[in-house]
């Protein structure tokens, strides 16, 4: 294997790392959004809808951030 490989390798990871570190930083901000909207009184239907998502992802959402989905409005 020689350097131009090794070095091509390299570049294709730090992408990789940079596209997932960006995806984690955008899939944050979704669920406090998600989260904000919910507690400012929006149903999970409407939620869902504006963001292009089912339900059950705005319900999972809501479950990961505190571990309970109760409460939630399903309309």
């Amino acid at each position: 294997m020689t350097m131009d490989y090794l070095k091509s390798l390299a570049v294709a990871a730090a992408q990789l790392e940079s596209a997932e570190f960006s995806r984690d930083q955008a899939a944050s901000q979704l669920q406090m959004t998600v989260l904000e909207a919910i507690s400012s009184g929006g149903s999970v239907t409407a939620v869902a809808e504006a963001a292009a998502l089912s339900p059950e992802t705005v319900f999972t959402l809501c479950d990961q951030a505190d571990g309970a989905s109760k409460g939630l409005l399903v309309i």
